[in-house]
């Protein structure tokens, strides 16, 4: 194994102890509740090892098939996914959490499909863009962009505003990887960045999540409760922080502390 292979593995272990640490930590709390209803302890810590021994055994395979046969995999990939995105909206199938249809029920367990759609969608837009004839003419780049559009509007109407962000970056950034002419996606990016203004002031909830962010204290027993009591840890801890294992506002003050 070269240099660079270990200090990759290394990295890699290091974020994903510190991972399983913070879990460990953040979820303490809900230990004793637990326990008291005699259910499964660290269920979260647990849920966390299994995860990340499917990410290694995933990574094993995409390292034995080689990526270039990942990307020709890119389009019917993202095509299912895309359908796993509609089930999150059909009553049986997706489940509503916080006001939000981004889980897909699957024999006792939970699949967000736009955790895996932050992958497909760059995936397909580099092999899109590899497939494409040079220079890429307008026509293939809106199809191109049509094409990854779709699941993207779909976690927007979820919502998911921040994957949503996430993968709206992750194409700019493509665009201007690839070399991709200027003229093509500047003004469409202008045309998203006047959206989004005109959606963060008109739509409702946007609004909302907008001004709570600004100011929790708003809404401190709804939509504010989780940044106000992230202000209360950063108050109390400082830089710093209080030390492992001390934090108060995780002791069930914090909703989804895990997260």
């Amino acid at each position: 194994m070269t240099f660079k292979s270990l200090s990759l593995c290394a990295c890699v272990a290091a974020i994903f102890s510190l991972g399983l640490l913070m879990i460990f930590n953040t979820s303490s709390a809900a230990i004793i509740d637990l326990a008291l209803e005699e259910q499964s302890l660290h269920q979260s810590v647990i849920r966390h090892i299994i995860y990340g021994f499917l990410g290694l055994f995933a990574g094993y395979i995409v390292y034995k098939v080689g990526y270039h046969r990942i990307l020709l995999l890119s389009f019917p990939v993202l095509i299912f996914l895309t359908l796993l995105l509609v089930l999150t909206f059909v009553p049986g199938i997706g489940q509503m959490r916080n006001g939000a249809h981004r889980w897909i029920g699957i024999a006792g367990m939970t699949l967000q499909p736009s955790e895996l759609v932050k992958y497909s969608v760059p995936a397909f837009f580099i092999f899109y863009l590899m497939q494409a004839k040079n220079p890429l003419s307008l026509k293939d780049y809106f199809i191109g962009l049509a094409l990854v559009s779709v699941p993207t509007f779909l976690i927007l109407i979820e919502p998911d505003n921040g994957t949503t962000m996430i993968l709206g970056v992750t194409i700019v950034m493509l665009l201007f990887l690839t070399k991709v002419s200027f003229r093509y996606w500047a003004w469409p990016l202008a045309v998203l960045t006047a959206l989004a203004v005109v959606v963060g002031v008109q739509v409702p909830y946007v609004k909302g999540r907008l001004q709570v962010y600004l100011n929790p204290e708003l809404d401190v027993q709804g939509k504010g409760h989780q940044p106000f009591q992230a202000k209360i840890a950063t108050g109390s801890g400082g830089i710093w922080g209080r030390g492992l294992g001390k934090s108060i506002q995780k002791l069930s003050y914090l909703p989804e502390a895990k997260n």
